[in-house]
């Protein structure tokens, strides 16, 4: 590959780039055999099929749609990170114009500290971006996130501290990302700019929170646990989670025993243990044509205060959950989308 960096006034670069025909070639046939992973072809097993028959049947064209154009921008990209009059940052959805001149500040402090040889603060929190990078994370990231997510919409008033718990050996591993997952999931229900593990951090820092992450060994039920606890001036709120065949699990909320996916609309309330609590909130969805996809229930004890968490396949309206609240014997409702 060719790269040529001209220099033009007003701070101007003009990259040129040139590809070898054997660069485009190998980037096709990387994109046929990741079409044949998925290509049904009869007389073949999935996965199985021949890169050269995904090319004959899609056609060359179709193969390498894209692929040239990949190498270009990916080529020209290094050629101008490596030019010594570039600055290059990561993108941190800093959208406003308040917010991309708090990044210039941060950005120029973080030079001159290490111009002057003084440590440079973690302006990316790149040792968990490395970890968020494995394969074998991909699926705690997603409990933590989603955990952080119901969290925030469980807990009332002003969260001033975050704790992110993890037990067991996988979940112990990635400690550190899951942490920053779990916030970028809470900081996202409340910021308007998007929220990224990049950022995360420093929009909990801006806010003023008190982020802790520990690392458990034993006593848990499951093999690997994540458990998010938000603190406020009136209490605490904590949710508990795991991954069982490859999908993120709400196991556990205020010390309640529950099991039910972390996904679509839930409804969470807490009701007296006695029979027909289930039938009458059953009948105000059914009513309100809100369908039940699944639910699970969780108590301290016979007879005293249970936790009762379903899954819906539609919204509750706002007027189904007041009148939920309403019943006798029902308190503390509450709905999360995930």
């Amino acid at each position: 590959m060719r790269t040529q960096v001209t220099e033009l006034p007003d701070s101007r670069v003009r990259v040129e780039v040139g590809v070898e025909p054997e660069a485009v070639k190998q980037r096709m046939e990387r994109a046929a055999k990741a079409l044949a992973r998925e290509m049904r072809v009869p007389g073949f097993r999935k996965g199985k099929v021949p890169p050269q028959l995904v090319i004959q049947r899609l056609g060359r064209e179709a193969v390498t749609a894209g692929q040239s154009a990949g190498i270009l921008v990916a080529t020209a990209l290094c050629a101008l990170v490596a030019h010594p009059r570039v600055v290059a940052t990561p993108h941190i959805a800093a959208s406003t114009d308040e917010a991309q001149e708090k990044v210039a500040v941060q950005i120029v402090d973080q030079v001159v500290r290490a111009l002057k040889g003084q440590p440079v603060t973690t302006p990316v929190n790149a040792g968990a971006i490395r970890m968020a990078a494995q394969p074998e994370a991909a699926p705690y990231l997603a409990l933590a996130e989603r955990l952080g997510r119901v969290a925030a919409q469980l807990t009332d008033g002003s969260v001033t501290r975050v704790t992110v718990a993890c037990a067991g050996e996988a979940a112990g591993h990635y400690a550190e990302v899951l942490a920053v997952a779990a916030l970028a999931g809470l900081l996202g229900r409340w910021s308007e700019e998007p929220v990224n593990l990049i950022n995360a951090p420093a929009l909990a820092r801006e806010q003023g929170l008190v982020v802790e992450e520990q690392r458990r060994t034993g006593g848990g039920t499951f093999a690997n646990e994540v458990e998010v606890t938000l603190a406020t001036p009136a209490g605490a709120r904590a949710v508990r989670g795991t991954v069982l065949g490859g999908a993120p699990r709400l196991v556990g909320v205020d010390g309640y025993p529950i099991e039910v996916k972390l996904e679509g609309h839930l409804l969470f309330y807490q009701n007296e243990d006695r029979p027909g609590m289930l039938a009458t909130v059953g009948t105000l969805l059914a009513e309100a044509g809100v369908n039940i996809a699944n639910l699970t229930l969780g108590r301290e004890a016979r007879g005293g205060l249970a936790l009762t968490v379903l899954t819906t396949d539609e919204p509750i309206p706002p007027p189904v959950v007041r009148r939920i609240g309403a019943l006798a014997g029902v308190r503390d409702v509450r709905t999360a989308t995930v």
